[in-house]
């Protein structure tokens, strides 16, 4: 927990309404009319229970409400010194994200203490939800508001025969996508100059290279001829885009621009230089299309600690870049987390967006040795397992006991999987996965 958070719930102590509120969290399908009366016919709830014992003398009323777009909005009230129960049950509820905004009023109408957060109901599902109401009363305090997902995956297996892809100079930062028909693994060769090859595989776990790698190379006089390795891919319009990684004496590190129609012959684009808001950056990570835009995820300092973060831009032509927000999207926030946080890979699952990455680094593993997961249900705000889903030692038989990076998340079939590079005790880079048990 941070100091700055650690301060305001102190401060808040003796004038928060109820310790915790909890909200379980048990979903039904949606019914494909929301803004009719039958959409709550399907049997999902939602209970929310008080601490009655510890709220303020002056508190009466307790009104929860649930309200979505496209439904209609659901509240309830409850007197906490009549009633005999602590728990408002809402009943029938569709699956997806739902914002909730709980009230705790004198009796008389006046609030005295508010909170409110978005909450996502799963089906079959049961999540936590750890609401602090503070005072309404101008100077008086903050909201703060702790969310634990309990649909969060938790347990995570390595493959058994791994590691999937080796050469003697050594492999990194796996890409894959399903083209073709084909699950296409986009890595680099560690051997200098870096560069970008293929393999092809029709099940995610036996790999056959492609004969004629790498598919693309430096390149001296198109600026990118100290290596390059492979980036985040995306379709638009019928081009695969691919942000690739580069390096070369005259402009550092930077992200440039590559396009295919099949997957396999790239050529860089006429715009080659990845530029936000005008400047350059070092590493694209992962680019979604949210909507009628296209967002990518991108690595640099944060300010404030200059640790490593993770930053968002938005495109309405995946041309025109425009950085969202001063602040990261994603900071280091856990111990675990050490210098800070990168390589994220995101999946759209449902109504929300799933994420795997990676922290940086610690004393005795100068490489990443943990994953982190995290949710969303915009793209923008994030809420993140406050523990690693897997890390080195989680490895088949430790093959990868000098950490591991560049954490991939994707589907095979329907199966989630995480494949990432991993350094063998011997200081060989390889790459494997590990699939959710």
């Amino acid at each position: 927990r941070s100091e700055t958070n650690a301060k305001i719930e102190d401060s808040m102590k003796q004038l928060i309404l109820f310790s915790t509120l909890f909200l379980f969290l048990f979903g039904c399908k949606e019914n494909n009319n929301p803004t009719s009366k039958e959409n709550h016919s399907s049997g999902g709830k939602v209970a929310f229970t008080f601490d009655k014992v510890n709220a303020p003398a002056g508190v009466k009323t307790i009104t929860t409400m649930l309200s979505r777009t496209g439904f209609e909005a659901i509240s309830k009230t409850i007197d906490i010194k009549a009633d005999t129960s602590a728990v408002i049950l809402f009943e029938e509820i569709p699956v997806g994200t739902w914002h909730v905004k709980v009230d705790a009023n004198d009796g008389e109408g006046k609030v005295l203490y508010t909170g409110q957060a978005d909450v996502i109901v799963l089906e079959g599902t049961v999540s936590q939800v750890n609401l602090v109401l503070s005072p309404v009363a101008t100077g008086v305090g903050n909201v703060q508001i702790n969310v634990t997902w309990g649909s969060v995956p938790a347990t995570w297996k390595d493959y058994e025969n791994n590691p999937v892809i080796t050469e003697m100079s050594g492999v990194s930062q796996p890409k894959v996508y399903f083209i073709n028909e084909k699950y296409y693994m986009y890595y680099s060769t560690t051997n200098p100059p870096a560069a970008v090859c293929l393999a092809i595989s029709d099940d995610g776990s036996a790999w056959e290279k492609y004969p004629s790698n790498p598919i693309l190379s430096g390149n001296d006089l198109q600026g990118d001829g100290g290596g390059i390795a492979p980036g985040p891919v995306i379709q638009i319009d019928s081009f695969y885009v691919m942000f690739y990684q580069a390096y070369s004496s005259s402009t550092g590190h930077v992200v440039r621009v590559a396009k295919s129609f099949d997957g396999i012959h790239w050529e860089r684009a006429a715009n080659n230089i990845l530029t936000i808001n005008g400047n350059y950056i070092f590493h694209a990570s992962s680019v979604i299309k949210h909507g009628n835009n296209y967002f990518l995820y991108f690595i640099k300092h944060d300010p404030s600690t200059w640790k490593e973060a993770i930053y968002l831009a938005i495109s309405a032509n995946g041309e025109t870049w425009e950085q969202y927000s001063e602040e990261p999207v994603l900071r280091s926030d856990y111990d675990w987390e050490k210098g800070g946080v990168r390589f994220i890979n995101i999946l759209s699952e449902g109504e929300k967006y799933v994420a795997v990455y990676s922290d940086y680094g610690d004393a005795s593993h100068n490489y990443t040795t943990n994953f982190g997961y995290a949710t969303s249900v915009d793209g923008k705000n994030w809420i993140k397992k406050s523990e690693p889903i897997f890390n080195y030692e989680m490895t088949a038989n430790m093959w990868a006991r000098d950490g591991i990076s560049y954490p991939f998340l994707t589907r095979v079939g329907n199966e989630p999987r995480v494949y990432y590079l991993g350094i063998t005790g011997s200081g060989v880079w390889k790459i494997g996965y590990a699939y959710q048990n």
